[in-house]
C-alpha cells in the first residue's frame, strides 16, 4: 500500500489527469461487463480505438510513454478492482494501445494449481509481454486471444 502511494505522489499533473479518466472508464468497463460477454466488449473497445474521437481520449494519454501508461492503468486497476485486477488493466492497455494505433493482443489464460483454479489477463505487443513481468503469463495455457480488430482466436 504505502508503495503504491508513493507512485501516486510522483504522478505529474498530466498522469494524475489520465489517472482520473483511467479509472472512470475502468468502472464503466465493469458495469459493461456485467451485460456484455469479454468477446463483445473488446470489439467495442477496438471500435472505439479506430474512432478519431475516442482514439483521444483519455485526453493527454498520447503525451505519456508506454511503461508509465502500463503503470497508469494498473494503479487505475487497483483503485477500482484491488483484487484480481488483470483483466481490467488488460483491458484499459488494449484501448490505450489500440488507439495508439500498436497492434495489441488481450490474452486471457488458465492454469490449475493444485486443486485451485486459476485465470490471468495480460497484454502482448508483437508477442512481448507488456505492463507486468514477462515471466507473470508462464505456466498459463493460452485460452483467448483478443486482436485489435475484434478477431478472437481459442486455443
Amino acid at each position: 500500500m504505502l508503495r503504491k502511494l508513493r507512485r501516486l505522489s510522483k504522478l505529474s499533473i498530466c498522469e494524475w489527469f489520465v489517472l482520473i479518466q483511467l479509472a472512470l472508464s475502468a468502472l464503466v468497463a465493469s458495469i459493461a461487463l456485467r451485460f456484455f460477454s469479454i468477446s463483445r466488449l473488446t470489439d467495442c473497445i477496438s471500435q472505439f480505438a479506430r474512432n478519431r474521437v475516442f482514439a483521444c481520449f483519455p485526453i493527454f494519454h498520447d503525451r505519456i510513454g508506454c511503461s508509465r501508461l502500463a503503470n497508469l492503468a494498473d494503479i487505475a486497476a487497483w483503485l477500482t478492482h484491488q483484487q484480481g485486477r488483470c483483466l481490467m488493466r488488460s483491458l484499459l492497455l488494449f484501448w490505450l494501445f489500440n488507439a495508439r494505433n500498436e497492434s495489441a493482443e488481450l490474452v486471457i489464460g488458465v492454469r490449475k494449481d493444485d486443486s485451485i483454479f486459476n485465470s490471468h489477463a495480460w497484454i502482448e505487443l508483437k508477442g512481448k509481454v507488456v505492463g507486468e513481468n514477462e515471466n507473470a503469463p508462464l505456466g498459463f495455457t493460452t485460452m483467448l486471444r483478443f486482436s485489435a480488430f475484434g478477431s478472437q482466436q481459442s486455443q
